[in-house]
C-alpha cells in the first residue's frame, strides 16, 4: 500500500513552525520514498547535536500529516529520566485515557494494535537501554511507524537509519549560484531577521567561510548570523575559529542544551563512557581526518570504541575507512585533552607516527608504487601539516629531516610545491636559522635549497656547502643539480660539469632514483644548449634507467621532451604520440602542473599544424588546469600559445600583451622566452614597429638551437625584408619556409600578413622572377641562411670581445664551422667529449652567444674563420 494514497484530513500535534525550513529538498524526497517502503516501519535519523534531526523530521512529518488515517504525533523525550517514562509519554501525546492500576506499556500497545499513525520519537539517545519497546510496538501494530532522532543509532534488527549531515555548502571555489548552497541561504535569511540591511552579496567570502567553519551545521549557522548586528562577517568567522565559546544564542525561547554550541557538545560529552572520552580527547590531535592504524597506534583506539564514537556522531566514517571529526568537536575535545595533561603527549605520539609514515612513503614515491604513495600523503596532508609544524616549533630536528623528502616530492608532483616552500620549507629555514657564530644544523642547508629551488645560485652553494661539510653526499648531489639546472637557465658553461658530478656521486652511492633523475635533467640542460646529438645519445640510457626504477615522473619528462624535440625538427606525428602518452601518465599520476604543460603543448603543436580551433580549445582547457594549480611557468606557456592564436586572428595588440605577460612568468625557461619573443616579434611587426619587430627576431635566432625551430623565426624574416626593399631576399626566404621537410606551413600559410606578402612580391616581382627566387629559395642551406641573417641584422655582433679564445678553442670553433659535432670534435682532437663541451660552453660564452650557430656566425662578422 501506497502511504500517500488516498489521503486524509486527521490529528496531529506538529506545532507551527516560527522560522522558515531551508534546504534538505533532496533529502526529503528520499526519506518519503524510503518511508513509503512497507519494509520500513522504524527510521532513525542519527547525527550530532544541532545538525537539524528535529527539525528535518517535523518537516517530513508535516509533509505526510495527512498521509495516516489516525494522526501523525510528536513525543520529546529529551526531558524523559529513564527509557520506563517512555509509554507513559506517548500515551500522553495520543491523549490516550489511563485509570489507576493500568499498565502504561500494555494500554500502549492495545491502543497502537490496529491503528495507523506515525510516531516521531525525538532525542532518544539518553534512554537507547530501552529500545526494545520500540520491537515490542512494532510487533503489535503493524500500520504504525516509528520516525526516531537520536544521536546514536537504536541499534534495533528493524531499523532503518539516516545520518543527517551539514546544510550543502562549498567545499573549494563556488561552482554552483548562492541558492544552491543551503547552508548559504540559512545564513542569509536568519541575518536578515537580525541585520535588515545584510545583503549576501556583500559578504559572500565571508559566509562561505563561516559554513565551512561550521561545516555546515545549522544549529552553528543560526548562532553565527545572530552576530551580524553588531560584527562584520570576517569577524564572525575569526571568532568561530578561534573560540567555539563565541557560538552562542541570545534567544531566550530555545531549550538550554541548544543555547550555545558548548553545551549542545556538553550534552552529548556526558552520554560517552569513560572509555569513549579517553580516546575521543586523544584523537582531537587528528587534524583531516586519520586512517584505522594511526587511531590505534598514536591514540591506542580499539575498533570497537571507534565504532561507538561513530554511532554517537563523535566520528565520521567514510567509504573508505577513514574517520573524520567535525572542526567545532574536534576544537572541544582538544579542549578536553588540554585539561587532562595530555596535550604534549598527544602531539608527540602523532608526529612520531607521521615522520615514519612520511619515511615509508619515499621508497614507494620513488619507485613503481608512487602514485599509492601520493594519495596517501594526499589524504593525510592536514595531518602531515600539524605534524611538521609541531615539530618545527619543538626544533625536531631528526623529524623534519624524515619527512623533508617525501613532502617535497608530493609538493612537486601534485602542483602544490609553492604551497610546501611558503607553509612548510620557509617556516622552518625561518625557525632553524643559526644565530651569529654558530654552526647551521644540516636540516637547515637542505630545507634552504628546497625553499629556493634552483632560484638562487648563493643558497644553492650554501646549502651543497653544509651538505659537504657534515658528509652527506647525497645532499651533495641534489644541490649540484640545483646548482646545473640554475646555470642551464642562465646561460652559464658549467652545468654540464655539475651534472657530471651528481651523476658519479649518485652511481657510487647505488641510487637508482637519483641517476634516473640526473639523466633526465641532463636531457634538459643537453636540448636547452642544441646539443641534439648528445640529447639523443642521453635519451636512450635515461630511458633505460627511468624504466628500471619505474618512475612515472621522470618517464613523463622525458617523453615530453623527446616530444618537443620531434616537434623542432617538424616531425608533428611522432611528437603527437610522445605528447599523448606523456599527458596519459599526468592523467593517470595527477602530475597537475605538468598536465598543464602537456596540454598547452598539445595545443601548441595542433597551432603548427595549422588547426587553431583544435588549439584554441586546448589552450582553454590548459588555462583551466594551470589557474587551479598556480602555476607561474605553465601560466605563461598558456598565454604564449594564445598569443599566437591571437596573432594569427590579427589581434596584434591583444597578442602583444599576451606575449608581454607570458615573458615575465616563464623566465628564465630558456626555450619558453624564445617563444615568447618569437610571437612578440610577430605582434610588433603587424603593429608597424618594425625596429622591435627585428630586434625581437635578432635576439631569438642568435639564441636559437639547432634545431627546426629555426625555421619558425623566417615569416618576420621574410616581412622585414620585404619592408627594407629586398624583395628578392623575402622570395627566397618564402622559398625556404614553404619547402623545407620540418617547416611548419600549417600556421604561416594562414597568416594573412605572409598571404598577403606572397601577392605583393608576385606582383612586384613578375610571375616568371618570383618563381626563380622560390626556387632558390628552395635550395637555401638553413644553416647559411641562420648565419646571413645573424651577421646582417646584428651591428654588435662585429664589436670586438671582452676575452680572446684560447689556441684550443678557436681550434674546436673552427671544427664546430665545419658542421662536426661534439664527438666527432673529440676523436679529431683527441680529447674527452665532455672537455669538447665545456670549450664549446667557454667559447659561446666568449663570443656572446648561446649556442653553436651563433658562434659561427659571430665569429665570421669578426673574420676569426679565416
Amino acid at each position: 500500500m501506497n502511504l500517500y494514497d488516498g489521503a486524509v484530513k486527521v490529528n496531529h500535534n506538529l506545532l507551527r513552525q516560527t522560522t522558515s525550513f531551508v534546504g534538505r529538498e533532496r533529502e526529503i524526497l528520499e526519506i518519503l520514498d524510503r518511508l513509503n517502503n512497507p519494509m520500513c516501519q522504524l527510521l532513525t535519523f542519527v547525527g550530532p547535536g544541532g545538525i537539524g534531526k528535529t527539525r528535518l523530521a517535523l518537516e517530513v512529518a508535516r509533509q505526510i500529516r495527512n498521509s495516516y488515517r489516525d494522526g501523525v504525533y510528536f513525543v520529546p523525550l529529551q526531558p524523559l529520566r529513564s527509557a520506563s517514562h517512555i509509554p507513559s509519554a506517548i500515551i500522553h501525546v495520543l491523549g490516550v485515557s489511563i485509570r489507576d492500576g493500568d499498565d502504561p506499556f500494555q494500554k500502549l500497545l492495545h491502543f497502537l494494535s490496529d491503528r495507523h499513525l506515525l510516531l516521531l520519537l525525538d532525542n532518544f539517545e539518553h534512554l537507547v537501554d530501552g529500545a526494545e519497546l520500540v520491537t515490542c510496538i512494532l510487533e503489535n501494530a503493524p500500520d504504525v511507524r516509528l520516525l526516531v532522532t537520536s544521536r546514536e543509532p537504536l541499534k534495533l534488527h528493524e531499523e532503518w537509519q539516516w545520518v543527517v549531515g551539514g546544510l550543502h555548502f562549498p567545499t573549494e571555489a563556488p561552482d554552483e549560484a548562492d541558492e544552491a548552497y543551503s547552508a548559504m541561504r540559512l545564513f542569509a535569511e536568519r541575518a536578515t531577521q537580525i541585520n535588515p540591511e545584510f545583503t549576501l552579496d556583500q559578504y559572500r567570502a565571508d559566509v562561505i567561510r563561516i559554513c565551512q567553519l561550521v561545516e555546515g551545521i545549522p544549529l552553528a549557522i543560526e548562532m553565527a548570523a545572530n552576530w551580524t548586528n553588531s560584527l562584520t562577517c570576517d569577524a564572525i568567522a575569526d571568532a568561530i575559529q578561534n573560540n567555539i565559546d563565541f557560538l552562542t544564542s541570545r534567544e531566550q525561547n530555545i531549550p538550554e542544551r541548544h543555547r550555545s554550541m558548548r553545551a549542545v557538545y556538553n550534552h552529548s560529552w556526558r552520554l560517552l563512557f569513560e572509555e569513549e572520552r579517553r580516546v575521543f580527547e586523544r584523537l582531537s590531535v587528528f587534524h583531516g581526518g586519520f586512517t584505522r592504524e594511526a587511531a590505534e597506534q598514536v591514540e591506542g583506539a580499539t575498533l570497537e570504541t571507534l565504532a561507538s564514537l561513530v554511532d554517537k556522531s563523535f566520528l565520521k566514517q567514510d567509504s573508505s575507512g577513514r574517520y573524520d571529526i567535525h572542526e567545532l568537536l574536534r576544537q572541544y575535545g582538544a579542549e578536553q585533552l588540554a585539561k587532562s595533561d595530555g596535550t604534549k603527549a598527544a602531539a608527540d605520539r602523532h608526529l612520531a607516527f607521521y615522520a615514519d609514515f612520511m619515511q615509508r612513503c619515499e621508497p614507494d614515491l620513488k619507485g613503481k608504487a608512487e602514485l599509492a604513495a601520493l594519495n596517501r600523503i594526499e589524504a593525510d596532508f592536514e595531518n602531515i601539516r600539524a605534524a611538521w609544524s609541531y615539530a618545527v616549533a619543538q626544533r625536531e630536528y631528526d623529524m623534519v629531516d624524515r619527512i623533508i623528502d617525501s613532502l617535497f616530492w608530493f609538493g612537486l608532483w601534485r602542483g602544490r610545491i609553492v604551497e610546501i616552500r611558503l607553509l612548510f620549507f620557509e617556516t622552518a629555514v625561518e625557525v632553524f636559522t643559526p644565530k651569529a657564530g654558530t654552526s647551521p644544523h644540516p636540516v637547515w642547508g637542505r630545507l634552504l635549497v628546497r625553499k629556493s629551488r634552483n632560484r638562487d645560485v648563493n643558497v644553492i652553494d650554501r646549502a651543497m656547502e653544509i651538505a659537504g661539510n657534515c658528509g652527506n653526499e647525497a645532499e651533495v648531489a641534489y644541490c649540484l643539480l640545483e646548482r646545473a639546472i640554475y646555470d642551464t637557465n642562465h646561460r652559464n658553461p658549467h652545468a654540464l660539469t655539475e651534472i657530471q658530478r651528481a651523476l658519479d656521486i649518485y652511481r657510487q652511492l647505488g641510487d637508482n632514483f637519483g641517476v634516473a633523475g640526473t639523466l633526465s635533467d641532463l636531457t634538459y640542460l643537453l636540448i636547452t644548449s642544441g646539443d641534439l646529438d648528445a640529447f639523443w645519445l642521453s635519451l636512450d640510457e635515461a630511458l633505460q634507467q627511468v624504466r628500471k626504477t619505474g618512475c612515472s615522473w621522470y618517464l613523463y619528462n622525458l617523453l615530453f621532451r623527446r616530444g618537443w624535440t620531434a616537434c623542432f625538427d617538424g616531425h608533428y606525428d611522432n611528437c603527437e604520440r610522445d605528447l599523448e602518452e606523456a599527458l596519459g601518465i599526468a592523467n593517470r599520476m595527477e602530475f597537475r602542473v605538468v598536465e598543464a604543460d602537456c596540454i598547452g603543448s598539445l595545443g601548441f603543436l595542433a597551432f603548427l599544424r595549422g588547426n587553431f580551433q583544435q588549439a584554441k580549445r586546448r589552450v582553454s582547457d590548459d588555462i583551466e588546469t594551470v589557474t587551479q594549480v598556480k602555476a607561474a611557468g605553465e601560466q605563461g606557456f598558456a598565454k604564449i600559445v594564445l598569443a599566437y592564436i591571437t596573432c594569427i586572428e590579427g589581434n596584434y595588440h591583444e597578442a602583444r600583451q599576451l606575449a608581454e605577460e607570458a615573458l615575465v612568468l616563464v623566465k628564465p625557461h630558456p626555450i619558453r622566452e624564445r617563444l615568447s619573443a618569437r610571437v612578440l616579434a610577430m605582434a610588433e611587426y603587424g603593429l608597424g614597429n618594425f625596429d622591435k619587430a627585428r630586434e625581437h627576431a635578432r635576439w631569438v635566432l642568435a639564441e636559437e638551437v639547432q634545431t627546426g625551430t629555426r625555421l619558425w623565426n623566417i615569416p618576420v624574416f621574410a616581412l622585414l625584408l620585404a619592408h627594407d626593399g629586398d624583395t628578392e631576399g623575402a622570395a627566397e626566404l618564402l622559398g625556404l619556409m614553404f619547402t623545407h621537410p620540418a617547416s611548419p606551413i600549417g600556421w604561416f600559410e594562414n597568416w594573412t600578413l605572409i598571404k598577403d606578402l606572397r601577392a605583393q612580391l608576385a606582383d612586384q616581382l613578375g610571375a616568371d622572377a618570383y618563381a626563380a627566387a622560390w626556387q632558390r629559395g628552395a635550395t637555401l642551406d638553413l644553416d647559411t641562411i641562420v648565419e646571413t641573417l645573424l651577421v646582417t641584422t646584428d651591428e654588435q655582433a662585429r664589436q670586438p670581445l671582452d676575452e680572446p679564445l684560447t689556441d684550443r678553442e678557436l681550434e674546436v670553433l673552427r671544427l664546430v664551422a665545419d658542421g662536426l659535432s661534439n664527438h666527432e670534435i673529440a676523436e679529431s682532437l683527441t680529447l674527452v667529449e665532455g672537455t669538447v663541451r665545456s670549450h664549446v660552453y667557454n667559447l659561446c660564452q666568449k663570443l656572446g652567444v648561446r649556442n653553436r650557430t651563433g658562434a659561427v656566425a659571430r665569429a665570421r662578422a669578426l673574420h676569426m674563420l679565416h
